[in-house]
């Protein structure tokens, strides 16, 4: 069962209007027919605003010490997705870092981030709160606790979604790189 809400977590995100555009930069993995990636993936430091995007890492990190780091992670949804369902998934290889918790809280964005900032130019796009998962290193990551439906979700094609992973507890981190692991969709027809 928590398997499963891990698996349609994200389909709460909020639905920007504007339609995907091509990309300057390739994506860090390429989308296959039954599962995407995502488009950008971005870490935003909470005490500051400031965001890095298109990191080669993502980073959920909270230490008490620093400002704490979440993570923005933007999916494309091509036009062959329409019609389908989409399920939320994260896997971590071996060489991830989960420590502290390794835990993250999962919201919707009401925005996608456009470019790196250095302080509040967007502000906080934190929107609906969607559960929390629990980061397996080496494995995918399962569901802690959840504030929906737990099935998978119409896959809103021609849109482009952003979601936050934001850490919890007093010291947490989940570090990934972004070619090999980490969010992921898989669209199912």
């Amino acid at each position: 069962m928590k398997t499963a809400v891990v698996a349609s977590i994200l389909s709460c995100l909020a639905l920007t209007s504007a339609a995907p555009t091509a990309r300057s930069t390739p994506p860090y993995r390429p989308s296959t027919n039954y599962t995407l990636y995502p488009y950008a993936t971005s870490t935003y430091a909470v005490w500051s605003g400031a965001i890095t995007y298109g990191t080669n890492y993502g980073l959920v990190q909270k230490t008490q010490t620093s400002s704490d780091i979440t993570t923005l992670v933007t999916f494309d949804f091509p036009a062959w997705t329409a019609g389908k369902k989409c399920s939320f998934g994260f896997r971590l290889g071996n060489t991830a870092t989960v420590t502290g918790t390794g835990q993250a809280d999962v919201f919707t964005s009401l925005d996608n981030p456009h470019g790196s900032t250095t302080d509040w130019p967007q502000g906080n796009q934190r929107d609906q709160h969607l559960g929390r998962i629990q980061a397996v290193k080496g494995g995918s990551a399962v569901t802690v606790m959840d504030f929906g439906n737990n099935t998978p979700f119409d896959c809103p094609a021609g849109h482009r979604i952003t979601g936050e992973l934001v850490p919890t507890g007093d010291y947490d981190e989940i570090r990934w790189d972004v070619y090999t692991e980490g969010p992921e969709l898989t669209v199912s027809y």
